[in-house]
């Protein structure tokens, strides 16, 4: 089966997650998944937008079984919303399975987020007695936000208490609001709510270290909880109390969905998954098999990893810097991505006024190539190179801003043991920078000579 998915924010734990898992799946059941989306939105800036929206209008939806949609990894300045639209209003639509949200006239696997909310909540009243607790929701315009509320206001009502409206912060559901949230929570007398339940872990971690590193105790001055139970959750100092939500059985259910609607089964259009309570030190719960010195050791290791990934960001700049022809910056864009060791093969394809070409590619490992070979617009790659064995290939955009260039084809290493991070967007970002950089100073030299003839 030949299945087409939309992802967004690749690099991150959800995203990453839902990519290797379809990958097991697919490798499982000899499925080949093309997957169109972003390492990341930068930020709300519109001209980003208008860039990374051409790699989701890319594929020929015709021609492929079913689509996978993580819409909700989309839900940046409208990439999500343009993507529906185009996806409704196409003619003959294989089926779409939407994963975690909702989206009307799709097939969806998603959380029960309201009750999934209610048991976190529910552990933790059960052992203060008390309705002292705070809240924050994820972002109020996604419906899983809203859902994951009610399902705390049930809890709170549920055991005869009720809802402390000034105890609710409106959070974004991402790590960048820990002071906010800290500022807050904070009495004028320097106490916290017995405890604060969060919408996600990403919010609850960023508040927790932004208390302990206020002075404040977890969860001695206040319990604290998450929901989707990431890595990092497991091995922080406290570890956090969360619920699993798995994304291996999300993404299971959604390639399992599809595969019956192929095969002419009935499938209802709403497939709900549990989640799973895991209850851990910051609402005081001991863990028998906690080493705390290892964790202390994999602070350490993780700390020396990331001085030297930036610095090897600062070294990569510079010989971006120094590529001042477009077969260099190809060439350097080929190298860098396949020190990644994440990928057996990547292309790289540059949009021409007719058709497209692509400028260079490594296969199966091999040597770095540059080239310049055409095809037409209704493909994504020459023939002889589209054929070519693959579970799970990703397509992300060569864009600055709103220039689009082209586009990268990787394909994924099934063998790796690891996955796409944030080197994989620098090395794409420095690409397009520079390309960028190419053609403005291309500009000027023609204005330059234009100017010239003039005078003479």
């Amino acid at each position: 089966m030949k299945i087409c998915a939309f992802i967004g924010d690749m690099y991150r734990d959800y995203s990453a997650a839902i990519i290797l898992a379809l990958q097991m799946r697919a490798k499982e059941h000899g499925h080949q998944i093309s997957i169109f989306g972003n390492c990341s939105v930068p930020n709300e800036n519109p001209l980003h937008a208008e860039g990374l929206k051409s790699i989701l209008m890319l594929p020929d939806l015709n021609e492929y079984d079913g689509i996978i949609l993580c819409s909700d990894t989309l839900n940046h300045a409208g990439l999500s919303k343009e993507l529906v639209d185009n996806l409704v209003s196409s003619e003959n639509l294989p089926p779409v399975v939407n994963i975690r949200s909702d989206e009307t006239g799709f097939y969806n696997v998603v959380p029960d987020n309201r009750q999934i909310m209610h048991d976190v909540a529910e552990h933790v009243i059960s052992k203060l007695k008390t309705n002292d607790i705070g809240f924050v929701t994820g972002r109020d315009d996604l419906a899983d936000s809203t859902e994951r509320l009610s399902g705390f206001v049930d809890a709170i009502h549920e055991a005869g208490f009720e809802v402390r409206e000034d105890l609710i912060f409106h959070g974004n559901y991402w790590i960048d609001q820990g002071p906010q949230q800290a500022d807050f929570f904070i009495r004028p007398d320097n106490t916290l709510p017995k405890a604060i339940i969060c919408s996600n872990d990403y919010m609850a971690l960023a508040l927790m270290d932004e208390l302990i590193y206020r002075g404040f105790s977890i969860p001695g001055d206040t319990m604290m909880t998450g929901i989707d139970n990431f890595e990092t959750s497991e091995v922080h100092i406290p570890s956090l109390t969360t619920s699993d939500i798995a994304e291996d059985i999300l993404a299971d259910t959604a390639i399992d969905t599809l595969e019956r609607i192929v095969a002419g089964e009935e499938v209802d259009f709403y497939i709900n998954v549990p989640g799973r309570l895991i209850p851990r030190e910051s609402t005081d719960e001991a863990m028998s098999n906690r080493d705390i010195y290892e964790g202390y050791r994999e602070l350490a290791f993780v700390k020396k990893t990331n001085t030297d990934r930036t610095r090897s960001f600062i070294l990569l700049n510079t010989e971006y810097e120094d590529a001042l022809s477009y077969g260099t910056s190809v060439g350097l864009t080929l190298e860098s991505l396949k020190d990644l060791k994440q990928f057996t093969s990547v292309y790289l394809c540059e949009f021409k006024e007719n058709n497209r070409e692509l400028v260079g590619y490594f296969a199966d490992g091999g040597d770095c190539v540059r080239c310049n070979i055409p095809f037409t617009n209704s493909e994504l790659l020459p023939a002889q190179y589209l054929q070519k064995d693959h579970t799970i290939r990703l397509y992300l955009p060569v864009h600055y801003k709103n220039e689009v260039y082209g586009y990268c084809i990787c394909d994924l290493d099934s063998e790796s043991g690891q996955f796409i991070d944030e080197r994989l967007e620098y090395i794409l970002v420095l690409f397009s920078q520079s390309l960028n950089r190419m053609q403005l100073l291309m500009s000027r030299l023609m204005k330059k000579r234009l100017n010239i003839l003039h005078f003479t």
